[in-house]
């Protein structure tokens, strides 16, 4: 994140406001990384803005949320600007998730194993 923020032209005409006095929720730390308030930046790199919100919705402790728990999740730590719309786009994206919304997600209670007999 902090070698792709250096790349983000946006992030980066931010900073230099920071460093004018002007929005001081930002602020850059001693190793150059860009943070808004206690949250840090995520800079306008597509790759890297999927990768984060699929480890939120698909890691093995969030279980695919809907996009207000995602994005309160993500909100604790992170910022980008459009965030909340992202989050929502994502996750309309995601077929499990509605799959489960409109209620047409199979749901299979044991293991299906062909019977190699002809019986089946």
């Amino acid at each position: 994140i902090k070698e792709a923020q250096k790349d983000d032209d946006e992030l980066w005409a931010i900073v230099q406001n920071v460093e004018y006095g002007k929005h001081t929720e930002f602020s850059v730390d001693d190793d150059g990384v860009v943070w808004f308030e206690d949250r840090l930046c995520v800079p306008s790199d597509q790759a890297l803005l999927e990768k984060v919100m699929t480890e939120a919705h698909s890691s093995s402790f969030t279980v695919h949320p809907g996009s207000t728990k995602m994005y309160r999740d993500l909100k604790q730590y992170f910022w980008w600007n459009g965030m909340k719309q992202d989050v929502a786009t994502f996750v309309s994206k995601c077929m499990t998730c509605q799959q489960e919304a409109w209620g047409i997600r199979l749901k299979f209670s044991t293991s299906f194993h062909p019977q190699t007999d002809g019986q089946s």
